[in-house]
């Protein structure tokens, strides 16, 4: 009996394989005579001598590991090392830094085959070739094999046979067990609805595939029954370009919209759209759907179409800019929007006005990524003639162009952590509040960039409570705002202080609660019951705030009012029960 390790190596603890998954669902499928096959999942963060001892327990005959940038150094020692220990056992790899790399991977002993093109396709004959013949087949043998990269035992010479032809439409297994489902409900599971792409961005690397082949919509559709009836947590489509084909990314929306409505499912489904294919009717679709059914990530890179137009990815901004406005206007989608710094001819005035642009759109996450120079793209082939430097090893970030220099690269990586920090988190109000103050939200970013540069704040990491009371000192320091706006500027720190959860009462928060005193509490919690409010938690927490909290988070203005905020803990944390205009006598509440 041949024994197989299937090894993924994630990012983080809450990720999934679905290399690994796929693989083994395939030989699942299609058993092969004599082989044993197990699965195991680690993260990239695992101390490496827990996980050769877990490689080495498994006591396996062949060892299978998936490729990525993230995990491509770990996955290189570990392979390295595991050889010294297992000598007799057969190392494979598979994925995008497998194949783009494989002379340097297979010279350096670190694998002794490298699989290319579709491994539910390639995995399975290489393992009936191993089983059959053992660890040293025949060259003929190997030489039969499509997709197959290895070194001649003779010469060391790189031998590589032609891809293999890719699956038909929808071939591919669901990538599950029963067990799975159950077991890790809580993490993300990535799903695949269609594989390919049409477009052909330099920088990526689906550039090189770029038929499009669709699962059958049936078959989807009952696949995302068994996620949802297993009750997991966010589900992940990792096609390109998910609505590529408009109607029937409708009709997968209306499946999930109608399967929300009837079961009450938790399910969070995340899609990567076109932002400029949005049509009218997707919209219409879109804004009925249940809050937070739907997170929708767009890919902006850049808001020049000379630059987009440079890495072979014309985008409609214009279009994109109304599609995303409409579908923020709705409220009911997390929509997340992508900047890349380091595309060529964007220097970086101008990536400054690419981000301005990007947060007028209003996302709730705004990241601000690095170029990676993946070798085998078109992009790193271009870069090498245009002189450009960038790090030798993965993830093969861009260190200075013939547009962008190093250090205002670095000054951009301190405006990503403040995103990160501020922007990209459950409740980012009082930061979007802040940066209205200045001229222009790159300004804002910039001055609090230098405030927190000179306190060595990058330096270090920052708990829920200090990140905000920095975010107060530089908004209170700056004397932009009038003494009104600090004190709504205020009223939003400890908003998103307590709507993050938190428990405790700060003093420099300014808690109305505490300053009210109980009998003024005790009137509260009589007062909402008797309006109706949908407070029925005893354990109440009230707060003033000098703000319309409604039209805040519909339409991201701050309106002059006195509103008052009924929180309860649920889980222990604190989170919003009910809001509405503070009067006396309360109004009646009246449903959202």
């Amino acid at each position: 009996m041949t024994r197989l390790l299937l090894c993924g190596l994630n990012a983080r603890y809450d990720h999934t394989c679905l290399a690994v998954r796929s693989l083994a669902a395939a030989l699942d499928e299609n058993p092969i005579h004599g082989l044993m096959t197990k699965r195991r999942e680690w993260t990239v963060n695992d101390p490496l001598l827990v996980l050769l001892h877990r490689l080495a327990d498994e006591d396996a005959d062949i060892y299978a590991f998936s490729c990525y940038i993230w995990n491509r150094t770990l996955t290189e020692t570990l392979s390295l090392e595991l050889k010294k220990i297992k000598p007799g056992a057969v190392v494979v790899w598979g994925g995008p830094e497998a194949e783009t790399q494989s002379e340097a991977i297979l010279g350096r002993g670190a694998a002794d085959f490298i699989l290319t093109g579709e491994g539910e396709i390639t995995l399975p004959r290489l393992l009936r070739c191993l089983t059959e013949h053992g660890r040293t087949p025949p060259q003929t043998a190997l030489k039969a094999l499509p997709g197959l990269i290895w070194l001649s035992p003779g010469t060391g010479q790189l031998e590589q046979n032609g891809p293999p032809a890719p699956l038909a439409d929808g071939s591919w297994p669901f990538p599950y067990r029963d067990e799975d489902l159950k077991q890790d409900k809580e993490k993300i599971l990535y799903y695949e609805a269609s594989r390919g792409c049409p477009f052909g961005c330099s920088y990526c690397l689906s550039e090189r595939d770029r038929q499009v082949r669709r699962r059958p919509l049936e078959r989807v559709l009952q696949e995302l029954d068994r996620l949802i009836a297993a009750d997991v947590r966010l589900v992940k489509f990792v096609d390109r370009t998910f609505n590529l084909n408009p109607e029937r990314a409708r009709q997968i929306w209306r499946h999930l919209i109608a399967r929300s409505r009837e079961t009450g499912a938790r399910t969070c489904f995340h899609f990567e759209l076109g932002g400029d294919l949005l049509e009218p009717d997707d919209l219409e679709l879109l804004s009925q759907a249940p809050s937070g059914l739907f997170q929708v990530e767009i890919g902006v890179q850049s808001a020049h179409p000379d630059v987009l137009r440079a890495i072979n990815r014309p985008s409609r901004l214009e279009v994109l800019a109304w599609q995303v406005g409409l579908l923020r206007q709705a409220g009911n989608c997390h929509i997340h929007l992508d900047l890349i710094a380091g595309l060529p001819g964007e220097t970086f005035a101008r990536f400054t006005e690419s981000l301005d642009w990007v947060w007028a759109l209003r996302p709730h996450q705004l990241q601000l990524g690095f170029l990676k120079l993946l070798p085998g793209t078109s992009l790193w082939r271009q870069a090498r003639e245009r002189g450009w430097r960038w790090l030798d090893v993965p993830p093969y970030e861009v260190l200075e162009t013939d547009s962008i220099g190093f250090s205002e690269l670095g000054r951009l990586k301190q405006i990503a952590e403040l995103l990160e920090r501020y922007l990209n988190v459950d409740q980012s109000c009082a930061f979007r509040f802040a940066a209205a103050h200045w001229p222009r939200p790159w300004q804002f970013l910039d001055d609090f960039s230098k405030f927190c540069d000179r306190r060595g704040l990058f330096d270090r990491a920052l708990g829920i409570e200090e990140r905000l009371r920095q975010l107060w000192q530089f908004v209170r320091d700056s004397r932009k705002l009038s003494d009104p706006a600090l004190g709504q500027q205020l009223d939003l720190l400890r908003t998103d202080f307590q709507l993050m959860g938190q428990m405790s009462q700060p003093d420099w928060l300014g808690f109305w609660a505490l300053a009210a005193g109980k009998p003024a509490q005790n009137q509260l919690r009589f007062a909402v019951r008797q309006a109706g409010w949908p407070v029925a938690d005893s354990r109440l927490r009230f707060d003033r705030i000098r703000l319309d909290w409604d039209v805040l988070l519909r339409d991201g203005h701050v309106k002059d009012a006195d509103f008052l905020m009924v929180y309860g803990r649920k889980e222990s944390k604190m989170v919003l029960l009910a809001s509405g205009p503070f009067e006396a006598g309360l109004p009646p509440y009246q449903p959202k």
